[in-house]
């Protein structure tokens, strides 16, 4: 069986299968990814594509006024749909009004040629229906890959890439079919020309790059969210809400490291527990809304006093923890001595300079420990004691 299909309408058909394909599946994976516009625009971009390449496939069939206004149209359309998408994706700026205004006139222009002389034969109408649509979408296709260079600086991302190769093979490709209007034979059919074919061929490299880029920076950008909301859930899970501090669950996961790094080096650590002075005559008096202002202050006070590797953790209520290593009984008497003056200096706002003081109980890691608790636990009890002998000091058991 013969058929009867032009080697352009081979092309036409194939890209409009691809498209379509293409576009489908791309526009279905981008709204489970959570970008619900990029979706839209993708789909009905590929749809109107699709129309026009099957409008040019049978274009034979339809009055040819109507096919090559509705075929210029919806591949304008098509186009626009699917950059705006990209745009969005991306935060660019806007296509540039002159392109869209040059696009209204090179319409305009060619509905009013068609309403003068539809005939196939003249010169001047196949020139402008190619014009029409190639010079409109060659500008927007260069301005885009121009925004998205400056958007996406090297390094670009693996999807950014394909998106940039995309709009640069998408101007070549509509620059390809103007040219068809200087080197064609005057009033020939400029849609079946050798380089016209090849345009519309290098249709399907366009939109495969374009949509594997794309698709590359959706996963990319899920992942990094994925990534993103793991980390947060972790740093939630790790931090005081109120302080900002670590909470028992960070500290419990650094003194295990610490207490190997101990038992492998034999360096000493220290534990700290603190406990304001009065906290609850400061909650009795002003309210737990400031009480929370003062612990904040506390914390803020203390980080400030400690070095980077420390561990400060808010403990509960009004009691924090703090693993300190390398640090001798002599070191953490310095670093208790620290804390008392920083705290005793704290002056706040809230609480009209009344004073705010802490106890702090020290213990060192003992050979004889078989994990922090113990050492936490002395620390608790020399807490204990240093209120016991009127606050506002620290005490270390066994010094």
């Amino acid at each position: 069986m013969r058929c009867s299909l032009s080697p352009l309408q081979i092309i036409v058909l194939l890209s409009g299968a691809q498209i379509l394909l293409i576009g489908g599946v791309s526009a279905s994976v981008w709204r489970e990814r959570g970008f619900p516009k990029l979706a839209r625009g993708t789909l009905f971009g590929s749809l109107a594509w699709v129309a026009a390449l099957l409008l040019l496939a049978a274009r034979s069939r339809l009055p040819l006024g109507l096919a090559v206004l509705l075929f210029v149209g919806l591949a304008v359309v098509g186009q626009r749909m699917f950059y705006r998408a990209i745009e969005e994706l991306y935060e660019l700026a806007p296509t540039p009004r002159w392109i869209d205004a040059l696009t209204a006139v090179a319409l305009g222009a060619l509905v009013v040629a068609l309403l003068v002389d539809a005939s196939p034969n003249h010169a001047a109408l196949a020139h402008l229906r190619v014009l029409a649509s190639a010079v409109p979408m060659g500008l927007a296709s260069a301005s885009l890959n121009r925004r998205l260079r400056r958007k996406e600086r090297a390094p670009r991302s693996a999807g950014a890439r394909f998106v940039v190769f995309g709009a640069t093979a998408a101007t070549v490709m509509h620059g390809l079919r103007a040219s068809t209007v200087f080197f064609d034979a005057p009033g020939s059919d400029l849609t079946r020309s050798p380089v016209a074919c090849v345009a519309l061929a290098g249709a399907m490299l366009v939109s495969l790059s374009v949509a594997m880029g794309l698709i590359l920076e959706v996963e990319g950008r899920g992942v990094a969210r994925l990534r993103q909301d793991n980390d947060a859930l972790r740093r939630d899970a790790l931090t005081d809400a109120l302080t900002g501090l670590g909470n028992r669950r960070l500290f419990e996961s650094a003194a295990e490291v610490e207490l190997q790094r101990s038992r492998r080096h034999s360096w000493p650590v220290s534990v700290f527990v603190l406990d304001l002075d009065h906290f609850k005559r400061i909650n009795d008096r002003w309210g737990h809304a400031v009480g929370d202002q003062v612990l904040i202050e506390v914390a803020r006070c203390c980080e400030q006093a400690l070095r980077a590797e420390d561990v400060l953790v808010r403990w509960g209520g009004e009691e924090f923890a703090l693993l300190v290593p390398h640090c001798d009984r002599v070191s953490s008497a310095r670093v208790a001595e620290r804390l008392l003056a920083s705290v005793r200096g704290l002056r706040c706002a809230s609480i009209e300079g009344e004073e705010v003081t802490v106890s702090i109980g020290v213990a060192e890691l003992e050979a004889t420990d078989a994990n922090l608790v113990a050492t936490l636990n002395r620390a608790d009890e020399a807490l204990y004691e240093a209120k016991r002998r009127g606050r506002n000091r620290y005490v270390a058991l066994g010094a």
